[in-house]
């Protein structure tokens, strides 16, 4: 998987020092883009449609 990550780019939407780490310590390129974003979400959510929801807020998408 990860020699499939070197034909794509990716990008880190978290000012995390430790997914920075992680992905760093994993042989990853990235970029980091941040977005401030809210956070909010409808607590009768599922916690997988939670983080989606997030990172949907984040990315742009919606």
């Amino acid at each position: 998987m990860l020699e499939n990550l070197k034909n794509i780019p990716v990008i880190l939407g978290s000012q995390s020092p430790r997914r920075k780490e992680l992905l760093a310590g994993m042989g990853v390129d990235f970029d980091v883009v941040v977005k401030e974003t809210d956070e909010f979400f409808d607590p009768d959510l599922l916690p997988e449609q939670i983080v989606a929801s997030i990172a949907e807020k984040k990315s742009g998408c919606i």
